[in-house]
């Protein structure tokens, strides 16, 4: 007897994911970076849309804006995203100021090439069970290793 085997295109419609995943992951965006010019941020407005289903967005982690470039060219755009923002995401400075998990939990990290190595460590301490790294994540393969 032959069993009907369900194409792939199936699998892959906008509803696949809630289908095939029942869990919702937590989202961490880290360095958002300036509104219509950092990846972060695409990357927060697109989770923002719920183009992923299985995410949900809960933080953005923003060390230069909400740290040493609180007062640099982009942060008036940054605050003003921030603001408008401000019902949907929590902003932090630091990694080490996210709460426990209470689930899965993953980072994306859109840093600068430098700042990624210290940047992924500092998520899986601070509980991301998953990292989405930009490339490059480093200098060098070295500096990537997780220590």
């Amino acid at each position: 007897m032959l069993h009907s085997i369900r194409p792939l295109t199936s699998l892959l419609s906008p509803r696949a994911p809630t289908r095939l995943f029942s869990a919702t992951a937590e989202v961490i965006v880290v360095c958002t970076g300036a509104p219509l010019k950092g990846m972060g941020w695409y990357h927060t407005e697109q989770l923002l849309m719920k183009k992923c289903p299985s995410a949900a967005i809960t933080t953005v982690v923003e060390p230069y804006f909400l740290g040493a470039g609180k007062l640099s060219a982009g942060s008036a755009e940054f605050k003003e995203w921030q603001a408008a923002n401000k019902d949907k995401l929590t902003f932090l400075s630091s990694l080490g100021d996210l709460p426990n998990p209470t689930g899965p939990r993953l980072a994306v990290i859109s840093g600068r090439t430098g700042d990624n190595p210290r940047l992924l460590n500092d998520a899986i301490e601070n509980g991301c069970s998953a990292v989405y790294l930009e490339k490059p994540g480093a200098p060098t393969v070295r500096e990537l290793e997780v220590s």
